[in-house]
């Protein structure tokens, strides 16, 4: 919808607009004058009271970033350049735009990027084989990237807190980052979330349809290039003790969730990939487990 505001000399598309909370929470491709950018407007997404009980709840439980209007825009804001200066590509922050006269704070402007996400991309068989087994190899690189960071410097903000496939918009060579909003905040729980992650991802891949998604796993896992952290994942996944925590051990059996991929059923496929590429490789059995 493109909505023309009191100054004609802006032009507003809405990509997305809550409606939930007190209605704020926007989205928007702003074009004023020769400058295009993404405008994101941030509100209350719940009640005020739903809106603090979950607030008490990240901070006291989750270890998640607040859910605060403010908060999030800081938080996103933050984030981007984190991910900038560590060399991961993401929109980049504006400064000094013009905005339209309906804009209510808090709000931030980022670089536009087109392009389609990744999620559509690889689900359109129209698109080249080879050309989507690349864009699944450059992405499991780039994850690689990220859970190194963060292992290496104990910083959670590396890790997706809600990671999905349309998270990611591929603009050319460009694979660009989006939705960093809310973030982890403990550092001492990283190794779950990047475990997590991945897992989420694959499963990811898993449910697209009518599309070759077994060469997406093969490629994904193929190149990944820290594999002894993926022979960890599966390991801690076995160990786990309590496993309904994380929905690992969980049975579902309504006919929906009955056609897509359990958490449990992807580490088993990552598992059975895992040790096919080691076979080929001639990795020792001891060196697999240590």
């Amino acid at each position: 919808m493109t909505v023309l505001g009191p100054d004609p000399a802006i032009e507003v598309r809405e990509i997305t607009r809550s409606e939930r909370g007190d209605g704020r929470q926007r989205i928007a491709k702003v074009r004023a004058g020769e400058h295009t950018y993404l405008l994101k407007q941030y509100g209350l997404k719940r009640s005020r009271l739903r809106a603090f009980l979950r607030a008490v709840g990240h901070a006291t439980f989750a270890g998640k970033s607040s859910i605060r209007a403010a908060a999030r825009q800081t938080t996103e804001r933050e984030t981007l350049t984190l991910w900038s200066e560590a060399g991961i590509d993401v929109p980049r922050v504006l400064q000094n735009v013009e905005w339209p006269s309906d804009v209510v704070p808090p709000v931030i402007a980022l670089e536009w990027v087109p392009g389609r996400d990744l999620r559509e991309l690889l689900a359109d068989p129209r698109e080249p084989l080879a050309e989507r087994l690349a864009l699944v190899e450059g992405f499991a690189r780039a994850c690689c990237l990220r859970h190194d960071l963060a292992e290496d410097r104990r910083e959670p903000r590396f890790v997706f807190e809600h990671p999905t496939l349309c998270h990611v918009i591929v603009d050319g060579d460009r694979l660009v980052h989006i939705d960093l909003e809310i973030v982890f905040t403990r550092p001492h729980r990283i190794e779950g979330h990047v475990h997590r992650e991945i897992v989420s991802f694959l499963r990811s891949l898993a449910k697209l349809r009518d599309v070759e998604t077994d060469a997406y796993i093969d490629r994904f896992v193929e190149s990944y290039p820290n594999h002894a952290r993926l022979h960890r994942l599966v390991r801690e996944t076995r160990r786990r003790i309590v496993p309904l925590l994380d929905g690992f051990g969980r049975r579902r059996t309504d006919a929906a969730s009955a056609q897509k991929p359990s958490k449990r059923s992807i580490v088993q496929t990552l598992e059975a990939r895992l040790q096919g590429i080691d076979s080929r490789e001639g990795v020792p059995d001891h060196e697999i487990r240590d």
